[in-house]
């Protein structure tokens, strides 16, 4: 079972550069630190934007469940 993080990490590697750019990029020290930062830029959004998108349900269903438990407690007490 996969985790989010490799998630990311396979979503992430889908938009580098191809194989040439990536070997210049890497073997020009004065791109590499802006291309470290462009691809951190692109997926911190993207981790962030999971992270909240998970928060957001794990509330609705713990709120709906909430809602059925006082729904049911309160059919038993009428």
């Amino acid at each position: 079972m996969m985790i989010l993080s490799d998630y990311i990490k396979k979503f992430c590697n889908l938009y580098r550069v191809n194989n040439k750019t990536q070997k210049y990029i890497m073997n020009n020290t004065n791109t590499r630190g802006f291309n470290d930062f462009m691809e951190a830029s692109f997926c911190m959004p993207l981790f962030l934007l999971i992270e909240i998108e998970i928060e957001i349900i794990f509330t609705y269903l713990l709120l709906k469940l909430c809602a059925i438990r006082y729904t049911f407690f309160h059919l038993r007490m009428i």
